[in-house]
């Protein structure tokens, strides 16, 4: 299909800008085995306001192939997450020695089809590629290698964006807030559940936490996590419980459920979030279920840097991979201490 890398104003694809608008700069490299997911995850990048660093098509890699353009990338000061759609591996012992040494320094993301006979015979006419014969044997090579894998193309682009941005969770203890008691129930199930979830813990929050959480919030709030702002929420209570719960050691990671309908709420929370993305301690990722105002939302704080989902599974689902990649990073003792 083409190369397309915004930060030097290379675009080879032969779909012009016009039927397919392309994104801006950012830190997301996808290679793309396949023309239409390259170009799909493009405008689905443009249009939440993610910016990537390169899209390159791969097709039945005659010549260059997934290997080469990961060696490329992984020193590329302008990717930090490199995200991969693949039908097969060009060489696989290469790519496993490959990606070792890759995730280690950056977090790799991959869809691999052709798990299923149907997909690997869809795969043989699309490209010519021959699928492992085994989906268990792709599975085990890249979990031990570290990369995160993806099962479709929404999958792939919201946890790229979530690894580009925030890297890894130091563990698995979440702590969601909302300003809307269902949307935490919701969260809470997901965090924790092994069937429909993504099988982590909620965190405990300290002594201290609870302390300090009572003194920002309504006496009749509940704080033990869920913490559930009620509809009397302001954006200084978002401001400073998301200060108090970065700097609890018991927590990994925060899931802030964004709500514009409160009446005491303003779009300052855009600020909030992405003051809060770039502090030290627990990374916080968004979701924000709602119509075209929250969409706005969710668009801008993607132009911002902060990971940010329409629907509270994705977000949850994108915490889980991050988790997963502390998990790699601490089993290969390159995982940094943190100092909160």
């Amino acid at each position: 299909m083409g190369a397309f890398v915004p930060s030097i104003g290379l675009d080879t694809f032969f779909i012009p800008k016009e039927r397919s608008p392309r994104p801006g700069e950012g830190s997301v490299a996808l290679l793309s085995q396949s023309g239409a997911v390259s170009v799909a995850f493009m405008e689905k990048a443009e249009a939440a306001g993610i910016g990537i660093s390169a899209c390159i098509g791969l097709g039945n890699k005659a010549d260059i192939d997934e290997n080469d353009l990961i060696e490329h990338l992984v020193s590329d000061p302008k990717t930090n997450c490199i995200a991969l759609y693949l039908e097969s591996l060009a060489d696989g012992r290469r790519f496993s020695e490959l990606a070792r040494d890759v995730t280690k320094r950056k977090p790799v993301v991959a869809v691999k089809a052709g798990r299923s006979g149907s997909g690997g015979l869809a795969a043989a006419s699309h490209t010519g590629s021959l699928a492992s014969s085994s989906d268990a044997l792709v599975e085990g090579a890249l979990r031990q290698a570290g990369v995160v894998r993806a099962y479709d193309e929404e999958e792939l682009l919201d946890l790229a964006k979530a690894l580009a941005l925030a890297d890894h969770l130091k563990g698995d203890r979440i702590c969601v807030v909302a300003s809307a008691g269902g949307f935490g129930v919701i969260a809470a199930d997901y965090v924790e559940a092994r069937s429909r979830g993504a099988g982590m813990r909620m965190a405990r929050l300290s002594t201290k936490t609870l302390r300090e959480l009572g003194e920002i919030v309504p006496a009749f709030s509940s704080i033990r996590n869920p913490v559930d702002l009620t509809a009397g929420v302001t954006d200084d209570m978002y401001d400073g419980v998301l200060e108090v719960l970065q700097k609890d050691p018991g927590v990994d990671g925060v899931m802030m459920s964004l709500e514009l309908q409160p009446p005491n709420i303003t779009r300052r929370l855009i600020d909030i979030a992405e003051k809060k993305s770039r502090a030290r301690g627990a990374p916080i990722v968004v979701s924000g279920f709602g119509g075209s105002g929250t969409e706005s939302l969710l668009k801008e704080l993607g132009r911002r840097g902060v990971p940010a989902y329409p629907s509270i599974w994705r977000a949850v689902r994108t915490l889980h991979a991050l988790s997963e990649r502390g998990a790699y990073l601490r089993r290969k003792k390159t995982l940094v201490e943190d100092r909160r």
